[in-house]
């Protein structure tokens, strides 16, 4: 090999090892940035067909956007620059009054809402560090505790249905 494609060599080496190190201080930089989020997975109760976009969510769930909307926000993923990302969608909701008065609310606190977006065994954002806003990307504190449990419930589920 001739000097001259050593020294190439030795500079495109040199060049991989700068890009790798910037990418791994972008990524941990990326990361101390986003904001952290804590989730449940939501199990409806058994409805009848007319009241599939009722439901009733604990008020921690609830979240005030930038428009000053009511608003909850639940958790997807998608491909992204370092592997799986999380990303934050906004739920518009209503809160359900009867007689157009007060709202329901049951004993452990939960509140009636209207959300036909809603589905079934979302992971609804309940605890967070900082702002954000619909589409962030954030940093999912628990999803193999909600993981889990879809999958307990959906057992449930089959069984009582057997």
């Amino acid at each position: 090999m001739s000097r001259r494609k050593k020294k190439t060599l030795c500079f495109s080496i040199g060049i991989f090892i700068v890009l790798c190190t910037l990418t791994f201080v972008s990524y941990q930089t990326n990361i101390r940035l986003m904001p952290k989020v804590e989730t449940f997975s939501y199990t409806p109760p058994i409805f009848e067909a007319d009241e599939k976009t009722k439901w009733y969510l604990p008020e921690e769930a609830f979240f005030v956007n930038s428009k000053g909307h009511t608003v909850i926000y639940r958790i997807k993923d998608r491909a992204g620059r370092f592997g799986r990302d999380y990303f934050v969608q906004e739920v518009q909701l209503d809160i359900y009054f009867e007689n157009g008065q007060k709202e329901i609310r049951k004993k452990d606190g939960h509140i009636r809402v209207i959300a036909p977006d809603l589905e079934a065994w979302d992971n609804l954002v309940y605890k967070t560090n900082g702002f954000f806003a619909e589409g962030d990307t954030v940093v999912w504190l628990n999803p193999e505790s909600d993981q889990s449990e879809k999958a307990i419930n959906w057992q449930n589920k089959v069984l009582l249905e057997e």
